[in-house]
């Protein structure tokens, strides 16, 4: 599968009771294009139709494409995905960004992530060295975004990627964002999709 673009796994983490799982890229590309085929083909997978937005069997899906880390095209674009409060009614809702979050995640393994559950109190997900982490985040919750991505930088390292939220999507604005590396950020809600899982940060990638 890698040679194909893809790393070729797709994470499934449940918050709920911190278990993690892997799929095989290759069960889904074939059929559904890209980051985004693939992002939405989890989502229909695995969320029933009667979840809310905050429910914690909704998913917050995050993906990037074959391209992504590619450097004749410069790709580095990638999607976050998931049912959000955002439009009335609640329904199926995404966002695309840039900069190297998406691609990071590819280097670390992944194609995509799928986050369901809520966790007990606040946490991250660390994912480095081939291995998956459910770490506490208790200490940058209520923090701006720029201010939580420095603090776990300098836990990490500099070179750990980031994603996250800020007060907003803690306290489930409906229109709350994620912000990701180098600014960039996504709408449609999603932000507020992190926060009822008590979600931080997905993935913190170390490139």
């Amino acid at each position: 599968m890698p040679e194909y673009g893809y790393a070729g796994k797709i994470l499934k983490v449940n918050l709920s009771d911190g278990k993690t799982a892997e799929l095989d890229t290759a069960d889904y590309a074939d059929k559904y294009i890209g980051g985004h085929g693939i992002a939405a083909r989890l989502y229909w997978e695995m969320v029933p139709s009667e979840a809310k937005a905050t429910d914690p069997e909704n998913c917050f899906i995050c993906a990037s494409g074959p391209l992504a880390g590619f450097p004749g095209f410069a790709g580095s674009r990638w999607k976050v995905c998931g049912k959000t409060s955002y439009s009335d009614p609640e329904s199926f809702s995404y966002c695309n960004l840039g900069e190297r979050w998406g691609t990071w995640l590819k280097y670390a393994g992944y194609d995509a992530i799928a986050v369901q559950g809520k966790a007990e109190k606040p946490v991250y997900i660390y994912v480095h060295d081939g291995k998956v982490d459910i770490r506490d985040a208790s200490h940058i919750w209520g923090r701006t975004t720029f201010a939580a991505s420095d603090n776990l930088k300098a836990e990490l390292g500099k070179n750990a990627s980031v994603l996250t939220i800020g007060p907003a999507g803690e306290n489930l604005i409906p229109y709350s964002i994620v912000l990701a590396e180098g600014g960039a950020s996504g709408g449609g809600g999603l932000g507020a999709v992190m926060g009822s899982k008590n979600l931080r940060k997905p993935p913190t990638l170390i490139g």
